[in-house]
């Protein structure tokens, strides 16, 4: 009966480290763009409150670089407008890398 008992024991604590735990991955919004969607003109914001350095990218729909650059570690700046009246009506997308890490967010211009 103790055997059976260790065994038992042995199974169950195994099938249990066998059960990988699920982790769900919070998506962190750095890029806030409004008002989405646009019309001629979006804002958008960028969180950054450690105040790191940062480049920030703007994309029209056909993948072509619209707006760019690159902001310097204790900057304020967060904010930016911009002015979408000669481009094209679409999805734009907002490129933000910051600390090793890339992050997007989509608009739309209608």
């Amino acid at each position: 009966m103790k055997q059976f008992s260790i065994l038992l024991f042995l199974v169950m604590l195994l099938a249990g480290c066998s059960k990988i735990p699920s982790v769900e991955q919070e998506q962190i919004e750095v890029i806030i763009p409004y008002p989405n969607p646009s019309d001629n003109r979006v804002n958008l914001y960028v969180k950054n409150q450690e105040k790191v350095s940062y480049q920030i990218q703007v994309f029209n729909p056909k993948a072509k670089i619209i707006f760019e650059e690159d902001v310097p570690a204790g900057s304020v700046i967060n904010s930016f407008s911009l002015d979408l009246s000669d481009h094209p009506k679409g999805s734009y997308q907002a490129i933000v890398k910051m600390n090793s890490v890339t992050y997007s967010q989509k608009f739309l211009k209608i």
